[in-house]
């Protein structure tokens, strides 16, 4: 008969003992530590400073004032009904970053510092082995206002111009190419005074038309970042994510530009997730989501353990599979007052699909629209319902006692020099 080898416990459980040293050895000795990377995807945010989502053609706009980003929109996904966090950029871009609604945060002043110990989603990339940059031209996003933190390479420049602003970007992503990147942009060339390059003022010279000009001309420098990306055979692996940090008024509300008010035209932000290799081109998501959902997407799109800290929800179900979730409205909270161009004012909105509710702590001002019928936001109807405004008044109240403590750092403030003063009044943000 031919000889049988019986394996005995003891010898199973010494090979497999082995083959654990074995497997240990060659990770730490044999396995070049870039191939862990390989598969992680880099990710590019890109903010366009009060960008209106309703006048990008994917939006429904009638003017082509974004061709790119439609294209980008047709071959990704992108999400109808986004709310913002506040209308001024430093109190947004803050929540954007840090998943954190203002009132945890505490954003809020124009001398405000963000802490050092918020946890920004650049760290946490940078803590799992990212390379992180941020390039932008916002005063408000500064170094002195502590929005450097988690970055490798943090440049800051007034103004910026697009073309800059990309020459900046392509020249960082240049100098290595080993590991993965996060990557922050944030772009000022469709912001007030509105002065696009001549060529681009197609639609007129009135404030508006100006504005869409921009907007243009923005679209033309988003593509060319995009080739640029192309052709250094990045785009394959990269998230590129699309938005704004709010939007913009034309006296829809009897004022102009942003930062003083909580209506749609200045909370409602594009937002457009771009992968090669989205299951689903061209889906848009009609749910309402947050902007405080951003950081948790990305960071859970690059298989990056989300921080408990953070508060938003995940949106990677509406990105990575092909089919639809049926997920439930994300109501939001949106605030702003106690700036310069605020001072006597203190807002927070709740936004849901079919109403805004806007109470100002300053001096009990209500509003209450209902935006199925009232989409423009034009009928107090705080008065007449009182019922309803009530029970608002008392979750507003209850959402604000419960972010503040949730806040765990002391806000420190800075002075402005004054530089720094004459960059914000160019920018419409001093008087």
């Amino acid at each position: 008969m031919p000889r049988r080898t019986i394996f005995q416990p003891k010898a199973i459980i010494g090979l497999t003992a082995l083959a654990v040293v074995l497997a240990a050895l060659f990770w730490q000795f044999g396995f070049d530590w870039r191939a862990r990377f390989k598969k992680r995807p880099n990710v590019v945010i890109i903010v366009i400073d009060a960008l209106r989502e309703n006048h990008l053609g994917c939006y429904g706009y009638s003017r082509p004032t974004s061709p790119f980003m439609d294209w980008l929109g047709r071959r990704g996904v992108f999400f109808r009904n986004v709310i913002t966090q506040s209308s001024w950029t430093k109190t947004a871009v803050a929540s954007l970053l840090t998943s954190l609604y203002p009132e945890a945060h505490g954003i809020r002043r124009d001398k405000d510092v963000l802490p050092k110990e918020l946890l920004l989603i650049s760290e946490v990339f940078k803590t799992h082995g990212y390379r992180t940059c941020c390039v932008q031209g916002n005063p408000w996003l500064t170094t002195e206002f502590g929005f450097n933190q988690g970055y490798e390479n943090f440049v800051y420049s007034a103004p910026l111009r697009a073309s800059d602003l990309n020459k900046q970007a392509l020249e960082w992503l240049d100098r290595e190419k080993d590991r993965p990147f996060f990557l922050y942009l944030h772009y000022m060339d469709v912001h007030n005074p509105h002065k696009p390059p001549p060529q681009f003022l197609i639609f007129g010279k009135e404030r508006i038309d100006r504005y869409d000009g921009a907007i243009l001309h923005m679209d033309t420098k988003i593509k060319e970042l995009f080739q640029e990306l192309e052709k250094r055979n990045l785009i394959k692996n990269t998230w590129i994510v699309i938005t704004s940090d709010h939007g913009e008024e034309f006296y829809e509300h009897r004022r102009i530009n942003h930062a003083r008010t909580l209506y749609n035209e200045v909370l409602r932000v594009p937002l457009i997730f771009y992968h090669p290799g989205v299951p689903r081109k061209g889906k848009a998501v009609k749910r309402q989501v947050r902007h405080i959902d951003v950081a948790l997407s990305v960071l859970d799109l690059a298989r990056i353990p989300i921080p408990e800290t953070m508060e938003g929800i995940s949106l990677k179900k509406n990105l990575a599979w092909a089919f639809d979730f049926q997920n439930k409205d994300l109501e939001a909270f949106s605030q702003v007052g106690l700036n310069n161009l605020a001072p006597g004012k203190d807002l927070i909105a709740i936004t849901t699909p079919n109403s805004k509710y806007i109470y100002n702590f300053k001096n009990g001002w209500q509003q209450l629209y209902d935006l199925r019928t009232d989409p423009q936001e034009k009928h107090n109807l705080a008065s007449s319902r009182s019922d309803l405004t009530k029970t608002l008044r008392e979750r507003v109240e209850r959402f604000r006692k419960i972010q503040r403590l949730k806040r765990t750092a002391i806000i420190e403030e800075t002075e402005i020099d004054e530089e720094l003063k004459e960059q914000l009044r160019s920018l419409g943000y001093l008087r």
